[in-house]
C-alpha cells in the first residue's frame, strides 16, 4: 500500500496542472505545495485554513513568482483541488460556477479549510525519502539552482539532501521570516539597508544573531 501511495504523490507533482504563457510559468501550485510539504515536515496537521496561510503564501507570490498584482493567493488554494490530493471543505457552499474560483475576502470570511487525506498526509510524515523526492521533483522543475535555497529558506523546509531525502532537524518556521522582515520594516537592523526591487527583496533575509565574546 505504502508503495502505492508513493508512487501516486510522484505522479501528481509529475502532472502538477500549472498556467503557462510562452516561458513564463505560474508558481502559485508549486508553492503552496510546498508549503504544505513543509508542514508534513514539522508534523503539522494535514488541515489547513487559508486564513493562516494567505499572508506567508502571497509574500512567497511577490518573491518566487512572475511580476503580477494582484498575486492571488486564492487561486491555488482553490484550484489545487483539480491535481488529486486536496481538498477544501465543503467546497460546494461557496456558491462558484464550473471553473471559478472565490475571491480571497470570500475564503477569509467564509474561514475556507484544505486539506490533504489523511492516507497521503502520513507517508509524508512517516517517509523522509518520499518526502524529500516530492520536494525535489518542484523544485527543480519550477525554479533554478539559484533559487532553490532561498525557497526551501523561506518556506521553512530544510535542506533537501540531493537525491536522498530531506533533513527534518530543526525546521525553521515560515512565519519568524515574515515577523522579522515586518518588525525591521524591510530594512537590515544593523545597517538600515534597504534593498528592493519592486517587493522583491535583495540579499536582505530574517536570521537569528548571536553575540560572540571571544
Amino acid at each position: 500500500m505504502s508503495k502505492l501511495i508513493k508512487d501516486r504523490w510522484q505522479r501528481v507533482i509529475a502532472n502538477l496542472h500549472t498556467w503557462k504563457s510562452g516561458e513564463e510559468r505560474a508558481v502559485h501550485k508549486p508553492l503552496l505545495t510546498l508549503m504544505l510539504l513543509a508542514r508534513a515536515a514539522r508534523g503539522e496537521s494535514s488541515r489547513v485554513p487559508f486564513e493562516e496561510i494567505e499572508e506567508t503564501l502571497t509574500q512567497l507570490l511577490r518573491e518566487f513568482g512572475p511580476r503580477r498584482k494582484p498575486d492571488h493567493p486564492e487561486y491555488p488554494f482553490w484550484y489545487l483541488q483539480n491535481d488529486g490530493f486536496w481538498i477544501v471543505e465543503n467546497a460546494d457552499s461557496f456558491g462558484v460556477k464550473k471553473g471559478g474560483c472565490p475571491t480571497k475576502n470570500t475564503l477569509l470570511v467564509k474561514h475556507a479549510v484544505g486539506l490533504i487525506p489523511d492516507e497521503l498526509w502520513a507517508i509524508l510524515q512517516e517517509d523522509e525519502e518520499i518526502l524529500g523526492t516530492v520536494c525535489q521533483q518542484i523544485l527543480y522543475e519550477f525554479w533554478p539552482d539559484t533559487y532553490r535555497k532561498s525557497i526551501c529558506q523561506a518556506i521553512g523546509l530544510p535542506d533537501i539532501v540531493p537525491g536522498i531525502s530531506i533533513k527534518l532537524q530543526k525546521p525553521r518556521d515560515p512565519k519568524f521570516r515574515i515577523e522579522v522582515l515586518r518588525a525591521y520594516e524591510r530594512r537590515c537592523a544593523i545597517c538600515g539597508y534597504d534593498g528592493r526591487i519592486g517587493d522583491s527583496l535583495m540579499a536582505l533575509d530574517a536570521a537569528h544573531i548571536w553575540f560572540h565574546a571571544s
